[in-house]
Parts: structure tokens; sequence; C-alpha cells
């Protein structure tokens, strides 16, 4: 794996930056998406099912189970628009509708065009879903 400059900026918003899961609402269209850490996806935003286990770091409390959901990873923690599409293993609540995750947790999701992004109306810029 050949190292580039946005791979280690990713780094950084894995291990010190706050995730957002599932910040932007829910499509109706499926999508197949690939994510950093190698897995394959099927997206219907903001819910995903992948070719692993979801196994959140901090473990999941009952009621709440493991799942992947869509998130964005903050490039920076103040500017809410300076994040990248990821892939995240959380804990969805289905009582409350609501999903916890942290960085960590989380992979960007790669791209070549803006078809190949989670979400729609996102761009595929360098090689990430913004």
């Amino acid at each position: 794996m050949r190292a580039t400059p946005q791979a280690g900026l990713l780094s950084l918003a894995f291990l010190a930056l706050p995730v957002l899961v599932g910040a932007c609402g829910g499509s109706d269209e499926e999508r197949t998406v690939r994510d950093e850490a190698g897995r394959t996806c099927k997206v219907i935003h903001p819910f995903a099912t992948c070719d692993a286990t979801p196994a959140p770091t901090n473990g999941c409390v009952s009621p709440a189970k493991p799942t992947f959901n869509v998130g964005t990873l903050l490039l920076d923690p103040e500017d809410f628009s300076s994040g990248v599409e990821a892939i995240c293993a959380s804990c969805y609540n289905s009582t409350t509708h609501t999903s916890t995750s942290t960085g960590g947790d989380c992979s960007a999701i790669v791209c070549q065009k803006a078809s190949d992004c989670a979400v729609p109306v996102d761009q595929c810029v360098d090689g990430h879903c913004i």
C-alpha cells in the first residue's frame, strides 16, 4: 500500500477527531461502496451491509446492536463541512433510532467518480467522497 498525503491526514482524523454517523438523512438509492479497510458495502444511506462483521471498539450496550453506518470523518472539528464519507462500525439503537461510533471505528470510502460515493449528492475529490 502506497502512502499518500491524504492518508496521513485521514489517520489523524481517525484518531483525534469526532465522527458524525448518518448525519445527512436517508436515501432509497442502493449503492455499492469500498472503504480504505478493504470492505465492500451495500449502502442505503445511512445504513450499510458489509462483507465483514461490525465490531465497534467500545462494544454496544443493550438494546443497541452492532451495525455499519455511513458516517463523516471530520478533518476539522469546528467545521462540519470538512469531512469525508466513511463506513463506520457503530451501535444502533432501534428504540431511539440513534447510532454511536468513534472516529477509530470508521474507514474512509474510496472513489474514482461521484457514483462510487454513498451519498448521491457528494463528489469524488482526490479519491475520497466529500
